[in-house]
């Protein structure tokens, strides 16, 4: 049975590319997904399709709020795009779904680089509300569900890709980026559960110990699938709340919302910046 779960997104990732190639979306060499809170911070002039997840033949709809759930294909500094608004998550109860399908779609696109951004708990205490950290690994949280079943369920479907997950290409350009744009940076591990979920003072401690700097949902399973699939992956996180040992008081789904909203203009930025180093080089 190795590899026909695999073969079922393939099989629906492939009739989703179909009906947006049909309706004009052109092959973009990169994707830029937007986490809680960050649609709108990347705006493309004049694209060439608009489609809605639930307008996408095989796709679910978001449910999560600051997810508007819907893709932007067009030109954005002279070379095709595609701007992600949303993510399905591993808490939604769709299981391996919310990992493989979008990656089997973007794959099915001819995307090559994918550049994740994600609103993100602080565990580090030198980093504020506000900061950005640019993803050089990452750890699955233990208690995360469905989570540290990630590995193999990868395995079992034959995506069993090695090396770097976060291609340090990439994350040198986001670096580079950040500080092109004058936006507060640091370089970190990112530690992610299935959720939802905040996490306490003694589960802060354990991520903290293990090395992780900040926190995250689903972020890092898009970016396993998506490397497990052949592509460039990097990730921006954007820190929206303090969790654990550092937080005053429990973060909500609002908190997040309200901090993304006030640094999405910043993300637009240095992924723009991004996007345009990238068209320079090549």
């Amino acid at each position: 049975m190795k590899g026909t779960i695999h073969n079922q997104f393939l099989t629906r990732a492939g009739e989703a590319a179909r009906s947006l190639s049909s309706r004009g979306a052109a092959n973009p060499r990169t994707a830029v997904v937007l986490g809680s809170g960050l649609a709108g911070a990347i705006t493309v002039p004049s694209p060439g399709l608009i489609a809605r997840f639930d307008e996408i033949p095989g796709f679910p709809k978001t449910s999560v709020s600051g997810h508007p759930g819907r893709m932007i294909f067009g030109k954005l500094l002279g070379s095709e795009i595609l701007v992600v608004e949303g993510r399905f998550h591993l808490y939604e109860e769709r299981g391996l779904e919310s990992a493989m399908l979008m990656a089997s779609f973007l794959k099915e696109m001819r995307v090559e680089d994918l550049v994740l951004t994600t609103a993100a708990g602080a565990l580090a205490p030198h980093l504020k509300v506000g900061d950005f950290v640019v993803i050089r690994g990452h750890l699955v949280y233990p208690l995360g569900g469905r989570a540290p079943g990630m590995g193999r369920i990868l395995s079992d479907t034959g995506l069993v890709g090695g090396g770097e997950i976060y291609a340090p290409e990439i994350a040198a350009g986001l670096e580079s980026a950040c500080l092109d744009a004058g936006v507060r940076f640091q370089r970190g591990m990112l530690a992610f559960s299935e959720g939802p979920c905040y996490e306490t003072a003694a589960e802060a401690r354990l991520l903290r110990r293990a090395g992780a700097d900040v926190v995250s949902m689903s972020a890092a399973a898009d970016a396993v699938a998506a490397h497990c699939l052949g592509l460039r992956v990097g990730c921006l996180c954007c820190v929206t709340n303090r969790v654990g040992m550092w937080r005053g008081a429990h973060a909500d789904h609002g908190d997040v919302l309200r901090a993304s909203g006030l640094a999405r203009s910043r993300v637009g930025a240095a992924v723009k910046e991004y996007l345009s180093s990238a068209v320079r080089e090549g």
